[in-house]
This record gives structure tokens, C-alpha cells and sequence, in this order.
């Protein structure tokens, strides 16, 4: 990818809790996860409904399934990028470089699928389950801006911003 004067360099060190948030904005965002959990907590209650104990127990099993799968999860972010160390990306018109302590990649814009923006980072969807994320705490106002500029003018379909300018496209 050329080098560009329009280039926003972010370098980011994820803690555990970006991670963490990372994860919890990934699993619950997406409405089919929530379908499939409603159905089975549906399905869970129904194949135990004729024992009375069975109305707390399976509604507390099925609560500890979500949160050993979020835990998991978290686990398996937590040691895929802490084997990369520091990753430090550049958003330019031309794409993103990602790079970092074992290597890195270039994409053009066409390549990923959308973005959108929780209270806590920016999201960045290369494929239905996998993603590049900017914690915003690391950006400052003007490079928050720059970055939602850059997303806009790039990613023509599934994107949503907090600055409330992409309500209408959704």
C-alpha cells in the first residue's frame, strides 16, 4: 500500500479488558446468536417442564453455557493477540496495513465487510466472525475523526458510526 499524507497510524497494546469488551460486543451484537439462544433456553425448559427443580436449574445451566463460552472466548483472544505484541494499523484510502511483531497484512477496502463503533472501540469486519478493533481510549478526538472519515468514505455498505450520521442507512 502507498504511503498517503491522509494516513491515520494507530499503534495499540490491548489490555485485558479491551479484550474482554471486544468479545462481549462481537457475541451480543449479532441478532442470530440471540435467536438461537432464546430458542434453546425455549427448547431447554420445555424437555425438563414436567420436574419442578427443572425451572431453575435449566434457566442457571444454560446462563453458565453463555458465560463459558464468553470466558473461552476471551481465553482464546487473549492469547492470539498476545503473541502478536504490539499491532499497529494504518487506515488510508488505499486500505489497511496491520502489522506487527510476527508479521502483518494489507486489504483493500473491498475486501472487508463493514464497521461499526461500540462505547468502547471501533470495529473493523473482515468476514462473518472476524474482525480488526481499535479501543478508542487510544485516539484521541481528531483521530477518532479522521478514522470515522476514512470508514465512511470507504465502506459503502454495513456501517455504523456513534456520531449518529449512518442511523438513515441502516
Amino acid at each position: 500500500m502507498p504511503d498517503s499524507t491522509d494516513e491515520l497510524v494507530v499503534r495499540v497494546d490491548y489490555s485485558n479488558a479491551d479484550l474482554s469488551r471486544s468479545v462481549f460486543d462481537s457475541m451480543f451484537r449479532k441478532r442470530g446468536l440471540w435467536v438461537g439462544l432464546i430458542l434453546s433456553l425455549i427448547l431447554l425448559v420445555l424437555l425438563v417442564a414436567n420436574q419442578m427443580w427443572a425451572w431453575m436449574l435449566a434457566p442457571l445451566a444454560f446462563l453458565g453455557l453463555v458465560f463459558s463460552g464468553y470466558r473461552r472466548q476471551v481465553v482464546l483472544m487473549k492469547r492470539v493477540y498476545g503473541a502478536r505484541g504490539q499491532i499497529t494499523f494504518a487506515f488510508s484510502n488505499a486500505g489497511i496495513a496491520i502489522k506487527h511483531e510476527r508479521g502483518g497484512t494489507t486489504m483493500d477496502w473491498t475486501l472487508l465487510r463493514g464497521a461499526h463503533e461500540s462505547r468502547a472501540a471501533i470495529f473493523v469486519s473482515v468476514d462473518p466472525v472476524g474482525f480488526y478493533f481499535v479501543p478508542k481510549r487510544l485516539l484521541s478526538v481528531d483521530q477518532m475523526e479522521r478514522l470515522r472519515e476514512i470508514l465512511r468514505a470507504n465502506i459503502k455498505r454495513n456501517i455504523l458510526l456513534m456520531d449518529g450520521r449512518d442511523l438513515a442507512k441502516v
